[in-house]
């Protein structure tokens, strides 16, 4: 009877990271791989500004994502619609991502013995005989 009585506890919600996995496109879960673990720690400095470039797209989209579905709901006052949380969640997602990579980015740039800049091997010298080719065809 005592158990008949108590009410119910609602199932804990699951983290915004595992429910947002699910909502995630191949492509967006690979770059947010990209950002954690070994294929951070091996990535050049080229390799970074590309990813956080793509990062900030992404967080960036879904924040407006959200906001307009904010927006839309508010208009829909009779009805008290609640606003869905999936493109919030993938925001945080990737607003967590950028400050990982902006993080390995500030460590690499810190850092002169890193990885070369642009992930290229050195420049190779010219013989003496193609550096004097060369210098004719100017």
């Amino acid at each position: 009877m005592a158990a008949s009585s108590r009410a119910r506890r609602p199932p804990s919600p699951q983290r915004p990271t595992e429910r947002a996995a699910s909502w995630l496109s191949e492509a967006e879960r690979k770059l947010l791989e990209s950002s954690v673990g070994h294929p951070l720690a091996e990535a050049t400095l080229r390799q970074l500004t590309v990813t956080i470039g793509r990062v900030r797209r992404l967080r960036d989209t879904w924040r407006k994502r959200f906001d307009e579905r904010l927006r839309a709901a508010r208009r829909k006052t009779l009805t008290g619609t609640p606003v869905d949380s999936q493109a919030l969640d993938k925001a945080e997602l990737f607003a967590a991502a950028l400050r990982r990579l902006e993080a390995r980015l500030a460590e690499l740039a810190a850092d002169p013995s890193g990885p070369r800049a642009a992930g290229r091997a050195p420049p190779r010298r010219l013989s003496p005989r193609a550096a004097a080719g060369a210098r004719a065809t100017r």
